[in-house]
């Protein structure tokens, strides 16, 4: 809808909005996106905000956000760190892939799956709650820095699943 239109500066999502179609607002210039408060908005569509190449400032996803679908942040090359709420249960692939300036990453429990969704990124700390139950092969490959990861035990086990690739390239790998 909004997609290459060269939108800059602040992007306020109002609280009544429910869902952000497929590349809504990619190919723009937002500097930052702030969500109203009493957010409504329970998905972000495939490649929603992708490529706004200007975004750099930390955003923190409304509560009652569920879904987060693939590459819907990805190519965010500034954006430097994103908090994610409890309700949203899966990160999709490549949703914030290519976000090389991208070092927080914030979740707290409720996520249950991080599937390739932080290549090639700069994450230096990334909490990962005790709900996730599986991490995809190269969930976090070619990470720029070196990842200290939170809750993770060692790099080739979590939860019973085996993620020795989920860390392929980057500063973690084995």
């Amino acid at each position: 809808a909004f997609n290459c239109c060269g939108f800059q500066g602040e992007l306020i999502i109002p609280s009544e909005i429910q869902t952000i179609g497929q590349s809504t607002f990619s190919g723009n210039s937002f500097s930052s996106i702030v969500f109203a408060d009493n957010s409504e908005l329970y998905k972000i569509g495939n490649g929603a905000f992708h490529n706004n190449s200007r975004l750099m400032e930390p955003i923190v996803l409304p509560s009652q956000l569920v879904i987060i679908e693939s590459a819907a942040f990805g190519n965010c090359g500034m954006l430097p760190a994103i908090t994610i709420p409890s309700t949203v249960t899966e990160i999709r692939v490549n949703a914030f892939s290519d976000c090389t300036a991208l070092k927080t990453v914030n979740m707290t429990d409720g996520v249950t799956s991080i599937n390739e969704s932080f290549k090639s990124t700069a994450i230096e700390t990334i909490t990962i709650p005790n709900t996730v139950t599986s991490i995809g092969d190269y969930a976090f490959q070619n990470c720029i820095a070196t990842v200290n990861q939170t809750y993770i035990p060692t790099l080739s086990y979590w939860n019973g699943t085996d993620i020795s690739n989920a860390f392929l390239g980057s500063g973690n790998a084995d």
